[in-house]
């Protein structure tokens, strides 16, 4: 025995696909459903091959080695021809663990479909079917293996690799027998590396159950922003893709959740983290903000999608990936392409593009006698489901496959008696296949050419359904339509997918007319229809009978459909028609439409022109009621009349005398004259005309002036305000008596003038005045144009005035300071500098009611030589707007002086003799005195002089006895102001020669020293030194005193 092996395609929504075993010469059979539950039966022997490396469709690719996320086929022998296999015994092939629990990855491998189920099929016969889940397939005996024997045979399935191992053998499980199965080239498993990705597409694998594909558009930082056109080093942060889907029968799926960019960063390869969908940007940031947009067209055919980095621009170490997904319409179709395609804008290299198709890599294999092949054929169907609910199509429903071949040249039946024809030797035959089934065809010699064609029949579908198209034939690589012709090759079972399309029947529409009232005989009526299908189906049902029904031709089924009638109009007569709502044509279905015309014999109407005289504003409308004389008393409106507009009544019955009025129709502004209206007669068939006129003047306006005050101001203070106007006449007025906060109207002003409006003096005394701006106004017709217009008062500062009176001749050019200090809560202070004698100055401002105090500075009113008496002033209180007098006045009397006499004496008298003088003086009080007991070399003052007056100084007698005497001059001196005049008075003694001895004379009285005017004898001051040098030197300090005194008396004096 050699084998046969039969490789099946299958669609993503399919059930079992379909696995053709024969032995000998015998035919495939239909699959079965398996039992639910398995035991294990060990003696059933299990090999597993060395795996190999394959691609996504399957396709193997011997001498590599695998990385995580490669596609790998394992290859299994069973043989339970010892096994003495029984219904519900079971095999099993366990995938290697890991050793790591959940949520670590357990298995090394793991199976790509996970819950597929696979037939075991035996001499036609289904004796049992493969599951898989995640890391075992168990496949299971049915009852039909107890009728067999000698059950044997040999499948593939496809692996993913998804743990990374340094091993180069992993440990399976072949039904419960540990075994040692080397990786693809006997290589480990690694971990797939980074590599930097072109700008490129591609998708995910299809599986049979898969309903949709998902696409992703790659690309490195560096790569997109290089073909998005941008120099070299340097990097985009923004690419847009216009993407397409081929014309394949797929629709982009619209959920923003179902598109999504993911990175694959250098720096943390192969975990790809999700980093926005559309509408959740920054979902993670770690390697970048990022924001996905896309819009898709409305037939769901293609998209504008927009990848941006928010935070900066695209990172050359990362691989970008935009992740979508379209719906796949219907069922997957084995072996056939989907396409999609997408341009990067500003690239000049092209569209990317990708294509997929679903290539079931799966095989099971059952033995078979050498030089035969066979063919099974499985039926899809697209655009309907199978089933027993209404509209769906029957499990049962079998099409005819007319199936045609020649055997090989030279091969003569009558030599092989083994082959036996199919259907007793008929040809072309036909067979029967189930929908969503698989039917095995006989066995052929190899090189047997096979064309195979089908006969469909819509009568065997529900009503609401039928064929659509041409059937589509697949068989290995070949697509075909119609008819499909293939070799049967030896040991090979050709499996042949046949896909027809199931569409809805189409629907039609019936119309019924019905009228109501009396028409011509003989009057039809037509109707046109436009529907809302892809194909915009339209057409007409004409020449319908009241009271008949007619339908349209076939319209598809689902579409939305309006239906419009002709004009049906009849002369002499009022139409109404019913309403024609939109109908829905369902499969198979005739959707009635009743349509009923009323006609009634016509009557007149009467026609509203408006007319407006004046230029009120666009858009008023007006509107008009209007009560007939008939017996129903027919009444109505004509509303939203336009200026020069015509507008109609509705119907009224011939004859009619009708009373029209005018609805409130006054404009804002304006003055309404309104036209009288006449009744108006309405005649059959005919349009009475009424024009009605409103005349509208514009209404006169005012100005409102609102007084607005800041400031204190006495409370009845009021204003007054004149406004002139550009009207022709030149209107002019005055508001008066305007109150703070009080608003007060002019008179009546035409609308459209301009008025300047000024106020009248609005001084108030104490307050300076600053007046807003008073804009130039426009009235308006009816409205009151408004003005505010603010005074803000100011309280006028008060200040303070010292005069400078001076009695006394002191020197000129003598001025004066003063300060001031007051009570204010600033306390304002401040200081008048720079005063003459006779002059007036005035303070800074000083707040109202402050209590100032003024002083003089006295250091600086003090005059060497004269004696000082100033004025104190009391406080002043300051007033708004006023100036506070003050004279400050200072009384300077002149120092009275001194006459210092120093005696010098020459001779040697005695020690102790002293000397005195007189002194008289020319002021007017003849001021005299005495100097007394002057010593020799001693300095002595005299009691106060009035400056300026000449004083005559005489010695009294200063005779020595023994001494002859000779003085000196004295020249009368002068006193000056505060000062000392001084004397030196020379007395010059000689030895006397010795005088003739003579009698004794007898002494004089001793006169008595008058008192020194002045009331001062020199007592009050201290005696001089009288020798040496300190008699020099209490002369100096005598003088010093006496020139210090003078300034110390004058200041003593003045008053504070």
């Amino acid at each position: 025995m050699t084998m046969l092996r039969a490789k099946w395609a299958r669609a993503a929504v399919g059930a079992s696909a379909l696995a053709l075993a024969a032995t000998g010469m015998g035919v495939f059979g239909v699959f079965s459903a398996a039992p639910a539950e398995a035991a294990v039966n060990p003696n059933i022997k299990v090999a597993i091959k060395p795996l190999v490396l394959s691609d996504k469709d399957g396709v193997e690719i011997p001498g590599a080695g695998a990385q995580v996320e490669d596609p790998v086929r394992m290859y299994i022998e069973w043989d339970a021809t010892e096994a003495n296999p029984q219904p519900g015994d079971s095999f099993t092939v366990g995938l290697p663990a890991t050793g790591a629990a959940l949520p670590d990855i357990t298995h090394y491998y793991r199976f790509r479909e996970v819950g597929r189920s696979d037939p075991l099929m035996f001499n036609r016969e289904q004796v049992g079917e493969c599951v898989t889940a995640a890391d075992v397939m168990t496949c299971t005996f049915n009852q039909a293996v107890a009728a067999q024997g000698n059950v044997k045979g040999t499948m593939n399935q496809m692996l993913m690799a998804q743990k990374e191992t340094p091993l180069t053998k992993l440990p399976f499980n072949a039904n419960g027998v540990e075994t040692q199965v080397p990786n693809p080239n006997d290589g480990p498993i690694v971990q797939r590396l980074w590599t930097e990705k072109n700008v490129g597409k591609y998708a995910n694998s299809l599986k049979r159950d898969s309903t949709q594909i998902n696409w992703h558009i790659t690309g490195s930082g560096r790569r997109l922003s290089e073909r998005a056109g941008m120099p070299a080093g340097t990097y985009a942060n923004k690419v847009v893709f216009n993407d397409v889907l081929g014309a394949d029968g797929q629709t982009l799926l619209p959920a923003d959740s179902t598109w999504y960019v993911r990175v694959d960063p250098k720096s943390a390869p192969n975990q790809y983290p999700t980093v926005a969908r559309v509408g959740q940007p920054g979902i993670n940031t770690a390697y970048g903000n990022y924001t996905l947009e896309r819009t898709i067209s409305a037939d769901g055919k293609s998209a504008t999608v927009t990848l941006t980095r928010t935070d900066g621009n695209f990172d050359p170490a990362i691989n970008y990936e935009i992740v979508y997904s379209s719906k796949i319409d219907g069922k997957v179709i084995p072996e056939k392409q989907y396409t999609n395609s997408a341009t990067l804008v500003g690239d000049t290299e092209g569209p990317i593009t990708s294509a997929i198709s679903y290539r079931d890599p799966i095989t099971y294999t059952i033995e078979m006698k050498p030089g035969y092949g066979a063919f099974g054929v499985k039926k899809y169907v697209l655009g309907a489901q199978v089933g027993a609910d209404a509209g769906q199509i029957p499990a049962a429903t079998a099409v005819t496959i007319n199936v045609n071949y020649e055997l090989p040249a030279g091969w003569d039946p009558a030599l092989h008696p083994e082959w036996t024809a199919p259907e007793g030797g008929a040809n072309p035959y036909t067979m029967k296949v189930p929908v969503e089934q698989g039917v095995a065809g006989v066995a052929f010699p190899k090189g047997t050419k096979v064309t195979l064609t089908e006969s469909l029949d819509s009568a065997q579908l529900p009503a609401a359904l039928r064929w659509q198209g041409n059937p589509s034939f697949s068989v290995g690589s070949t697509t075909a339509v119609n008819e499909v012709s293939f070799t049967i090759a030896e040991n090979n079972v050709s499996s042949v997918s046949l896909t027809n399309t199931a569409a809805p029947a189409p629907g039609k529409i019936s119309v019924t007319k019905k009228v109501v009232g009396d028409i011509p005989a003989g009057k039809t009526f037509s109707f046109d229809y436009v529907c809302d299908d892809a194909a915009k189906t339209s057409g007409s049902i004409t020449d319908v009978i009241p009271g008949q029904a007619k339908e349209s031709a076939e319209i598809p089924a689902g579409a939305t459909c309006t239906v419009t009638e002709r004009d049906a109009s009849i002369d002499g007569s009022n139409l109404e028609t019913s309403a024609i709502d939109p109908v829905m044509v369902k499969a198979g279905e005739v959707a009635a439409v009743e349509v009923t015309n009323t006609y009634t014999p016509k009557s007149g109407k009467f026609a509203v022109t408006k007319k407006v005289v004046g230029d009120i504003p666009a858009g008023k409308t007006f509107s008009f009621d209007y009560v007939c004389d008939d017996a129903a008393k027919t009444s109505g409106s004509i509303t939203d009349v336009a200026a020069g507009e015509t507008k109609e009544s509705g119907d009224i019955p011939a004859g009619a005398a009708c009373e029209v009025t005018e609805r409130d129709a006054s404009v804002d502004g304006f003055v309404l004259k309104y036209a009288p209206i006449d009744p108006v007669t309405v005649k059959a068939g005919e349009v009475a005309t009424v024009e009605v006129t409103n005349t509208y003047t514009p209404a006169p306006g005012n100005i409102a002036v609102t007084k607005k005050v800041v400031g204190d101001i006495p409370a009845d203070k009021t204003f007054s305000f004149d406004y002139v106007c550009d009207d022709p006449a030149k209107t002019s007025g005055s508001i008066t008596d305007v109150a703070a906060g009080d608003t007060k109207i002019s008179g009546e002003i035409p609308a459209g003038a301009t008025c300047t409006v000024t106020e009248k003096d609005a001084s108030v005394d104490g307050f300076t005045l600053q007046t807003s701006t008073i804009d130039p106004v426009m009235v308006k017709a009816g409205e009151v144009a408004t003005l505010e217009v603010t005074n803000t008062y100011t309280p006028v500062p008060g200040k303070i005035a010292v005069t400078k009176k001076v009695v006394g001749d002191i020197p000129a050019g003598k001025t004066f300071a003063f300060d001031y200090v007051c009570d204010d809560a600033a306390k304002t202070s401040g200081s008048i500098l720079n005063v003459a004698a006779g002059e007036t100055k005035e303070s800074g401002d000083i707040p109202d009611g402050a209590e100032c105090l003024v002083t003089e500075r006295e250091a600086e009113a003090a005059v060497d030589g004269f004696i000082l008496d100033s004025a104190v002033a009391d406080p002043v209180t300051v007033k708004d707007g006023e100036v506070a007098a003050l004279v400050m006045t200072n009384t300077y009397t002149p120092a009275p002086g001194n006459i210092a006499v120093t005696k010098k004496v020459v001779g040697d008298i005695p020690a102790d003799k002293t000397f005195s003088f007189d002194y008289v003086c020319d002021d007017p009080a003849k001021t005299s005195g005495s100097i007394t007991d002057v010593a020799a070399g001693d300095t002595k003052i005299s009691g106060e002089i009035p400056a300026g007056a000449t004083c005559t100084v005489t010695e009294k007698d200063a005779s020595v006895d023994g001494f002859t005497l000779q003085t000196s001059t004295i020249d009368p001196v002068m006193v000056k102001a505060g000062e000392v005049a001084t004397l030196e008075v020379t007395n010059t003694y000689t030895p006397a020669p010795d005088p003739t001895p003579s009698a004794t004379p007898t002494p004089s009285e001793t006169p008595t020293p008058s008192e020194t005017p002045g009331g001062h004898d020199g007592g009050d001051r201290p005696n001089l030194a009288r020798t040496g040098a300190d008699v020099l030197g209490g002369s100096l300090a005598t003088l010093t005193l006496l020139g210090m005194g003078g300034g110390l008396l004058a200041l003593r004096r003045a008053r504070r």
